[in-house]
């Protein structure tokens, strides 16, 4: 089976090409573990660039985007509870507009059981890797995108269809999560398991594509965010028991948002 997922083309741009961004990191304080990185953009064109280094319960949040990371308010306290940690509210300032990442949070990918457990992906991940995290960022951000409301919320986090967020020992090998950016469709890398003569649900999700595996940053769907005229088109490819014959091919609109 193949399948094929159209959207209205007016609603996209074509995305910034995330491999080429300056990683340079001008000033790191000690860190009293293996820190670990990620980097966030915001904006179109000429990005403002947020470095998030995990030091062991220390968040470091580059809120100024000027690449110093021993500057007073930029070391933060995780919140813990059990296996799991985060931070909430912190403003980010991205000269005339200010963004917030309202969350961030890391807990065992193995704590998702009881949400993922049935996922075949999910599974294989854990087999591999019992012991590997979990992430999750939250931010609003001032959009200036065309067209776009104000202020979109996006989220990262286990949805994304094609593999789970993981921070980098180094900068050079950071992940880079977008917001703001070009918008595409979060299409699967595997093809879901669809049943005969039963109900099937499909996921899919609009948003910003990142550079590192679990990056997708997705949209939320207040009024607004997205026109109701983009409906996007699942177009399914089933083939037949008898080789010589074509393929059925069967057309869904994914109407219902969440």
């Amino acid at each position: 089976m193949s399948l094929v997922i159209g959207c209205l083309a007016c609603l996209f741009w074509p995305a910034m090409d995330l491999s080429k961004l300056d990683r340079k990191l001008l000033k790191e304080p000690a860190y009293q573990n293996q820190p670990l990185y990620a980097l966030l953009v915001f904006g179109p064109e000429t990005p403002f660039k947020v470095w998030l280094v995990l030091d062991g319960q220390t968040l470091y949040v580059d809120v100024n985007g000027n690449g110093d990371l021993t500057e007073a308010d930029e070391k933060i306290h995780l919140q813990t509870e059990a296996s799991s940690a985060w931070i909430q509210n912190v403003v980010l300032k991205d000269g005339p507009r200010q963004h917030t990442m309202t969350w961030f949070s890391v807990c065992p990918l193995k704590s998702l059981a009881p949400f993922l457990g049935n996922d075949p992906q999910f599974k294989k991940i854990i087999e591999r890797h019992p012991e590997q995290r979990s992430y999750s960022i939250k931010c609003i951000v001032q959009e200036t995108m065309p067209g776009r409301a104000k202020e979109v919320r996006y989220i990262v986090n286990s949805d994304d269809l094609n593999d789970q967020l993981q921070l980098a020992t180094e900068p050079s090998k950071a992940p880079v999560i977008h917001f703001g950016g070009a918008w595409q469709m979060n299409t699967p890398v595997r093809v879901p398991v669809l049943y005969l003569e039963s109900i099937n649900d499909f996921y899919t999700g609009v948003g910003c594509p990142g550079l590192g595996a679990g990056t997708f940053a997705f949209a939320c769907y207040e009024e607004g965010v997205l026109p109701d005229r983009a409906i996007p088109k699942l177009t399914l490819h089933l083939p037949r028991k008898t080789a010589d014959l074509p393929p059925l091919i069967e057309h869904h609109y994914l109407r219902d948002r969440c």
